[in-house]
């Protein structure tokens, strides 16, 4: 993948967060955007969905994390999370990467897809790091390209996978399964972050 290419990937991650991370926020725009076929289109069209008054404070966090913040277009608190790319050579062009929020009931863990899940689906989200596999009941959540992965995903995010180097994600739907690798050096530092700028 090029760089233009990787640089997109990160903008969709941003433009993902900003629409379904944001509290009670709804698609809008990026309706349109889940049809077109051309990943680089399709990322564009997200950046360009973003509404006015949706712009996103971004931080860089040891180990290529990023934490965002996203004012809530309903006023309130800001969408806080941390999230980092997959690894372009070792994983589907349609995953996009990991990302770690702020949730009404503590951390959430969501694996952010390039293309489109049918709400209705329940996918399946095998994480494995170090040799240990885990698997997750997953809710397909809106703009309807992420996948939230079920509460006890966050208690391996603050232990177990703070250690890895790297987590092998699987997210099996009705379409073809989506695999890839997220590197997650420095998780530790930027949960600790995400934690500290989680509203009150």
């Amino acid at each position: 993948m090029n760089a233009a290419l990787l640089g997109l990937r990160v903008a969709l991650v941003a433009a993902v967060m900003a629409t379904a991370a944001a509290r009670g926020a709804e698609p809008g725009a990026a309706e349109g955007c889940r049809a077109i076929a051309d990943g680089a289109e399709r990322l564009r069209c997200f950046e360009r969905a973003l509404p006015a008054g949706q712009a996103q404070r971004a931080a860089a966090l040891a180990g290529g994390w990023r934490l965002v913040r996203t004012p809530s277009p309903r006023g309130g608190a800001d969408a806080v999370s941390i999230m980092h790319t997959a690894d372009p050579a070792r994983s589907d062009p349609d995953l996009a990467g990991l990302m770690l929020r702020c949730g009404d009931a503590g951390a959430e863990a969501v694996v952010v897809l390039l293309r489109p899940v049918s709400p209705r689906t329940r996918p399946q989200v095998s994480v494995t790091a170090d040799g240990r596999a885990a698997r997750f009941d997953a809710t397909v959540v809106p703009p309807f390209t992420t996948v939230r992965l079920r509460a006890d995903a966050a208690e391996l995010v603050s232990g177990p996978w703070q250690a890895a180097a790297e987590l092998a994600v699987e997210v099996e739907d009705e379409q073809a399964p989506v695999r890839g690798v997220v590197p997650v050096a420095g998780l530790r530092a930027a949960f600790q972050a995400l934690l500290a700028s989680c509203p009150p």
